[in-house]
């Protein structure tokens, strides 16, 4: 399980990084969003089912999954 969590962190922490920062606009806040995110695909690993497709989506696409407190941000140029 540790050999595909690591796969799964080398895969995916750049992209979840870059989500959470574009929405947060804060590095300190998207690097624990990043955390928060990476830890909660460790203790979810054991019911994983292996639906690639499924999994990014649900890891990249839930802005309701920020730390608490945190509120996603505009992009002052509009970009998010």
């Amino acid at each position: 399980m540790a050999e595909e969590f690591e796969r799964i962190v080398r895969e995916f922490q750049d992209r979840i990084f870059r989500l959470a920062y574009s929405m947060l606009l804060d590095r300190a806040a998207a690097e624990e969003t990043t955390q928060d995110v990476l830890l909660r695909v460790w203790k979810g690993l054991p019911g994983f089912r292996g639906e690639s497709s499924a999994f990014h989506l649900d890891l990249l696409h839930h802005p309701e999954r920020l730390p608490d407190g945190a509120e996603p941000r505009r992009h002052p140029r509009g970009f998010a």
